[in-house]
Formats: C-alpha cells, structure tokens, sequence
C-alpha cells in the first residue's frame, strides 16, 4: 500500500476530540492578583497560570487562549478555538476549528485545521494549514504548506523557505516574497475531499503547560513529505513526457552525455554557476524585468529537458551493472529516475512512518538532494552542450553511424 494511503488509515482511527466549551488566558504573575478566579496550571511554574471560565454547552468544545504582548510561553499550545498571541510562544502552536491571531512570534512550528489565521508577526518554524482562510503579512523563516481554503500574501509577507499550495485560492500581492521553491498543484474534487479528511480526523489537544517547547509531533512533517512524493510522481510525468515529444533532441544530448561526458558535466556546471547571474542581471535593468518571464520558462524548459537526460544515463549505469538485457528507453528512464530519486522517496517515507522529523530521515534526505543536483547537472549540461554545439553533436551521431554500419 502507497505509504500516504497508509497514514490516512490511521489517521481515520483517531477518535474525534470531546466536547466542551473553556475560556482560556494567559498571563503574568504580576497581573494575577487583579483577577477574583484563578485556577494555578502547574506548581512549578511561577511566572505563568491559567484563568478558566468553563462553560456547561456540551454540544462543542472551544477555547479562547491569549499571550499578551510582555509575555513569554515556553511551551507547546493544541487547542479547538481561537488564539490571539502578541507575545511569544516558544512551543508548537495546533489551532483547529477556531481564529488565529498571531502579532507576536513563535519559535515552533503552527498547524491550523479547518481555521482561518491572520499572521502580521513571525513564525521561525514551519507553517501547514489545512482549510480556512489565511492572510499572511508576516515573516515564515521555514517552509509554508497550505491545502484547501483561501490564501491572500500580503505585500509585507516574507516566506523565506518553499511555499506548498494544494487546491488553494491563492491571493497573492506582487511584493510578496518567497525566497525558495513555490509549488501549486490542483486536484479537483480531490483537494476538498483530502482537505475534508485531514481536516476531520487530525485531532487538537487541549493547552499543555507542561510539556516542553518543540516536544509536539506536528503535521507539519506528514503533509510535507506528502507533497515531496507528489512532486517527486509529477517530475516523472513531466520527464517522460519530454523523453517521448523530442525524442530527436533528446537522443542527440543522450550521445553527448554518453560519449562526452566531461564536456557535458563542465557545461552543466557553468549553466549552475552562470543561471544565478543572469537572473540578477535581468533583475537590475527595466528591460530585463520583461525578459524575466522567458528567462524563467526557459530555464524550467531546460530542466524538464534535463531529467530524461540524467535517469537515461543513470538508467545505463544501473542496467549494465545489474546486468539486465531490456533496451526499451522508456524502462531505462524509469529506472534511472528511480535510483535518482530513491533516497528521497526513502526519507519522505522514513518521515511519514516515524511521524517525526528523525535524524536519519534528515541525513538521507540530504544525501538524496546532493545525489539528485550531481545527476541533475550532468543531465541539463547535455541538453546545453547539444543546444550551444549542435555543429559537434550532429557530427559525433554522423560519426557513429557510420562506425555502427
């Protein structure tokens, strides 16, 4: 069974949450004797309690949580209501079903289910929403993953790792920034139905005050390493789709990759080192701004172009030590982009069945990454070399026919 079919089995195990309706607070010791009811938290927290007014509705549970702007909670919050922190949060924040108000900071990770959120402060950590209507005006120095509902960036909003959306509305203000790779990705029907399930059997907690900051297991790891195998099958589609509508192309810088692969790996490397200055270059001029366009198709053209190129060379690798005896290029690139692949599939999955960001997820994920941009480089300095020296590859296929005849 596909590993996410796996985890959404468990995930439709998990019971529901009770129901209840509580008012929660958080506040200063010094502000504590102005209030007639109190109920301590923990014995061993001087500077931190709770003030609960409990409702007898029975029919939903909600809770309302409020750091103030002077405060500082050193641990996670899970809760089914709204939360307004203008304060910082040390800890994980997990808000289902109510409104998250974020002014202030929080060193974690924040999982919003089936919640809509308005984010002006900063999130050091990841930021998964699943549902609901979200405004970002802030700065999320980690990765952001949105699935179902509504998206508005803001001008102000910094995004300062890979930006995931899944069936979203997305709003976005040309200011907006994301400094790394933005993924969008449509599913249809699809998106509402996964949303809805997520969305239904993800279960919040009730506020921990005595857990430790970051000891909460998130979401967060389960849906990105969802969206990575998502990606990973959409590359393969994308890449057999170039391998078998440029066919002549592509056997043409599969000769360059095979026969002159030093020329191939030194013209990847300079494209690696030269992309970064080019798009600078556009960048800093007016007539570049409307170049950077084409410059950017261009250079997701040659990445495409690029993946059939390293899974056939790596697929020939793979079969001649193995020793298999199929020719079919179509069987090469799948085995080729598998072995490339692999090591990331591995951690994705790793991921998903620790529940957890474990070290050795960690460590094959970044081998993985490192294995794919070395065969990647080789792969897009075969489809440049063939597009910068059409002269020499034509001759070395003319030359190669003949030594064949």
């Amino acid at each position: 069974m596909h590993p996410f079919l796996c985890c959404l089995t468990f995930l439709t195990l998990i019971a529901s949450p009770p129901e209840a309706e509580i008012d929660i607070s958080l506040e200063s010791a010094k502000d504590i004797s102005e209030n007639s009811t109190k109920i301590e938290c923990c014995a061993h927290l001087p500077i931190h309690s709770v003030h609960a007014r409990v409702s007898h509705d029975h029919r939903r549970r909600k809770s309302r949580v409020h750091i103030p702007f002077d405060s500082v909670h050193p641990y996670d919050i899970a809760i089914t209501g709204d939360a307004t922190i203008e304060g910082t949060v040390e800890g994980d924040i997990v808000i289902s079903e109510g409104m998250l108000t974020l002014e202030g900071s929080t060193e974690g990770d924040v999982v919003l289910i089936s919640g809509d959120f308005l984010i002006s402060g900063a999130i050091k950590g990841d930021l998964v929403a699943i549902g609901g209507e979200s405004v970002v005006s802030g700065n999320i120095e980690g990765d952001a993953v949105f699935i179902g509902g509504a998206l508005e960036l803001d001008s102000t909003a910094v995004i300062e790792g890979d930006l995931v959306v899944v069936s979203v509305e997305l709003k976005r203000d040309p200011a907006a920034v994301v400094k790394g790779d933005e993924t969008e990705v449509s599913l249809g029907p699809l998106g509402k139905i996964l949303a809805g399930v997520l969305s239904r059997r993800v279960p919040p907690g009730e506020i921990e005050a005595g857990k430790p900051a970051h000891a909460f297991a998130s979401g967060i790891v389960f849906i990105a390493s969802f969206a990575r195998l998502i990606l990973i099958a959409v590359l393969y589609l994308l890449g057999l789709l170039m391998l078998l509508a440029i066919p002549r192309w592509q056997h043409r810088s599969e000769l360059a990759v095979e026969h002159v692969i030093w020329k191939t790996v030194l013209t990847g490397v300079v494209y690696r080192l030269a992309v970064g200055g080019i798009f600078a270059i556009l960048a800093i001029s007016i007539i570049g701004w409307l170049l950077v366009p084409l410059a950017v198709l261009g250079w997701a053209f040659i990445a495409l172009m690029g993946i059939p190129q390293a899974s056939l060379w790596v697929g020939r690798w793979i079969k001649k030590w193995l020793r298999f005896s199929f020719e079919s290029r179509i069987g090469l690139y799948s085995l080729g982009f598998i072995t490339i692949y692999l090591l990331s599939i591995l951690s994705a999955v790793l991921s998903l069945l620790l529940r957890g960001t474990s070290l050795p997820a960690r460590i094959v994920h970044v081998i993985g990454f490192l294995l794919i941009f070395g065969v990647m480089t080789v792969g897009r300095g075969g489809i440049i070399y063939t597009l910068i020296f059409p002269r020499e590859v034509r001759a070395l296929e003319k030359h190669l026919k003949q030594g064949a005849e």
